[in-house]
C-alpha cells in the first residue's frame, strides 16, 4: 500500500515539469516546421530532439535522489520503498515519453524533412512501414530514456555517499581523463588505436555495421547499464544516512 501511494505521489510531481517540457518542444517544432515551409530550397532541417529528452530524464534522476529520500524517510517510508518507487516512476514516465515521441516524430517525419534521432542513426529503417518504425523507435527510445534516468539517479546516490574531496576529484578527474589525457595518449603513444577501438565499439553497441542495422544491440546495452545502475543505487540507498547538509 505504501509503495502504491509513494509511486502515485512521485508521478504527480512530474506533471508540471512534463507539461512545461513538452510545451517548449512543441514550440520548437512549430517554429522549425514553419521555417521549413517558408524555405523553398529545403535547406532547413530539424531533428534529434530526443537528445533533449535524454537530458531531461537524466536530470530527473539527478534531482530525485536526495529530495525524495528525505521526504519519504520523514514520513515513515523505508529506503527500499523509496528506491523501488523511483524505479517504477521512471518506468512510467519514460514509457509515456517514448510513446508520445515515437508517434509524433514518426508522423511529423512522414510529412516534412524532420527526422528523429532513431532514423538518423538507422537510416535504412525509413523504408519500413509506419507501424514497424513506431514500434521499434518506441522500444529504442524507452530503453535509452529509462537508462538515462536510472544512471542519473545512481550518480546522485554515489555523490551523496562521497565526501567533499572525493566529489571534487571525480568531478574534475573524469572529464580531464576522457577529454584531455586519453586523447593525448591516443595521439602520441597509441597512434590512434584507442580512438579506432572506441569507434568500432560504439558502432557495435549502437548496432550499425556498414549498411546493416541492429537496434537490438543498443537496447541490450541500455538494459545492462540500467540493471547495473539499479543494483548500485539500491545498495547505496539501503545504506544511506540522513545528512544535516
Amino acid at each position: 500500500m505504501k509503495l502504491k501511494k509513494t509511486v502515485k505521489f512521485s508521478l504527480s510531481t512530474y506533471k508540471k515539469p512534463l507539461f512545461i517540457y513538452y510545451s517548449i518542444i512543441i514550440g520548437c517544432l512549430l517554429v522549425g516546421l514553419l521555417a521549413m515551409n517558408l524555405n523553398t530550397d529545403h535547406t532547413v532541417k530539424i531533428g534529434g530532439l530526443e537528445l533533449t529528452t535524454i537530458i531531461f530524464v537524466f536530470v530527473m534522476g539527478l534531482t530525485s535522489f536526495r529530495s525524495e529520500l528525505y521526504l519519504y524517510l520523514q514520513n515513515g517510508i523505508s529506503r527500499k520503498t523509496a528506491c523501488i518507487s523511483y524505479f517504477i516512476t521512471a518506468v512510467v514516465v519514460t514509457l509515456f515519453m517514448a510513446f508520445v515521441e515515437s508517434m509524433c516524430y514518426t508522423i511529423i517525419g512522414k510529412n516534412s524533412t524532420f527526422q528523429s534521432a532513431f532514423l538518423q542513426v538507422y537510416t535504412e529503417m525509413s523504408n519500413r512501414n509506419f507501424l514497424y518504425i513506431v514500434a521499434t523507435s518506441f522500444l529504442w527510445n524507452f530503453f535509452v530514456y529509462f537508462a538515462a534516468s536510472i544512471v542519473g539517479y545512481c550518480i546522485a546516490a554515489l555523490y551523496y555517499r562521497m565526501n567533499r574531496v572525493l566529489k571534487l576529484s571525480v568531478s574534475i578527474g573524469v572529464p580531464v581523463t576522457f577529454l584531455i589525457i586519453l586523447p593525448l595518449i591516443d595521439e602520441y603513444l597509441a597512434k590512434g588505436a584507442i580512438g579506432d577501438f572506441a569507434k568500432r565499439a560504439a558502432l557495435f553497441i549502437v548496432g550499425v555495421n556498414g549498411t546493416t542495422y541492429h537496434p537490438i544491440h543498443w537496447m541490450i546495452f541500455c538494459l545492462i547499464v540500467t540493471l547495473l545502475s539499479e543494483g548500485i543505487s539500491y545498495r547505496l540507498v539501503k545504506e544511506a544516512v540522513i545528512k544535516s547538509k
